[in-house]
């Protein structure tokens, strides 16, 4: 295959963005990867055009403005239509459950988590220690449940220690346990079934464990200095609210993936912990707390005179932005290049 403009190359696909409806395509000549758009794609037809890891397709060569190799009028092989999708969303699960394992992520099994003090442990699944690991690194707040396949990074805490970090729950994709938006069951996973944790050697620095001495059980553990207060308010649609601390003190915002087991109500007690996030403090692993609702008029719940101070959490000294809707947004950050 001869790299000059108007060349038929064929090729495997490498990767696809589905959102931002490009992808790469490993050609058979051994050469840099090609870049395709999705308005390249020939379906036939009107549905939803990308491809997943590993299509095998037939393209021609176009040299970019840049100098970047572009496949165009992609095909499968022998000039047959590739395959479209109903929509974006069956794209993306497609491409999800066809794409190849990254080898630099580390995937592993919930092996127990302790609701009420906000941590658990992880079993590799390449046969290291049981890793350690916070619900404040549980993405989208899903509170993980025993025998949870997740996806995860590591990090080192201010201990030295190796950690779990980033974790993403590939057995639930939504809020609550089971991935219903449900409430969560507020007992302490060790009091209904759970199996006693068996030593852990290698993890003697966290709270909880004697100096030298293997892990007790999940209730042997300290929590995590967790605080108490009433949700002032909670907007469901926008996905944030504002906790008013027991404590006193400023009203500490909380978004909505930093709740387990749904949305919050106005005047529930919680309890959460505080996190800088930004460089301004935020409540996360918010959970509810046993007693029931406080208040019951408009001003009830904060009867004790407190300072109301709403702040902005945007970096770099922005307005406010929550008088007007908006709300933080999680997206790939990794944009087409420019290859036009």
């Amino acid at each position: 295959m001869s790299r000059v403009n108007g060349s038929q190359f064929t090729g495997t696909c490498k990767f696809w963005n589905a959102v931002q409806g490009y992808g790469f395509l490993t050609a058979d000549d051994g050469g840099p990867d090609l870049f395709v758009s999705q308005h390249d794609l020939v379906t036939g037809d009107g549905g939803f055009r990308a491809l997943t890891a590993g299509t095998r397709v037939e393209c021609t060569y176009t040299m970019g403005d840049q100098g970047k190799p572009i496949g165009k009028n992609v095909t499968g092989i022998g000039g047959t239509p590739v395959k479209s999708f109903k929509d974006m969303y069956t794209a993306k699960r497609m491409i999800e459950q066809t794409k190849p394992p990254d080898p630099n992520k580390k995937y592993g099994t919930i092996k127990w988590f302790n609701q009420p003090k906000s941590f658990g442990f992880i079993v590799p699944s390449d046969g290291s220690a049981d890793l350690f690991f916070h619900f404040s690194e549980c993405l989208k707040g899903i509170v993980p449940a025993e025998g949870d396949q997740v996806e995860y990074a590591t990090k080192e805490d201010k201990a030295g220690k190796i950690i779990g970090a980033k974790v993403k729950n590939k057995t639930q994709k939504g809020g609550g346990r089971g991935g219903g938006g449900g409430e969560a069951d507020p007992r302490p996973m060790v009091a209904h079934g759970m199996p006693a944790m068996p030593a852990y050697a290698a993890h003697t620095a966290y709270p909880g464990y004697p100096p030298g001495q293997a892990a007790g059980p999940a209730s042997s553990f300290a929590a995590f200095g967790r605080k108490t207060g009433v949700v002032k308010f909670f907007d469901e649609g926008k996905g944030y609210g504002f906790i008013v601390p027991d404590n006193g003190g400023r009203d500490i915002h909380v978004h909505k993936s930093n709740v387990m087991g749904g949305e919050l109500v106005k005047d529930e007690a919680v309890e959460y912990e505080e996190q800088a996030i930004n460089g301004k403090v935020q409540a996360v692993s918010v959970s509810r707390s046993a007693g029931a609702k406080r208040g019951g008029g408009e001003q009830a719940a904060y009867a004790t005179k407190r300072p109301r101070v709403m702040y902005d959490m945007q970096p770099g000294g922005a307005q406010s932005s929550y008088g007007q809707g908006q709300e933080y947004q999680y997206f790939d950050p990794h944009a087409a290049p420019n290859y036009y």
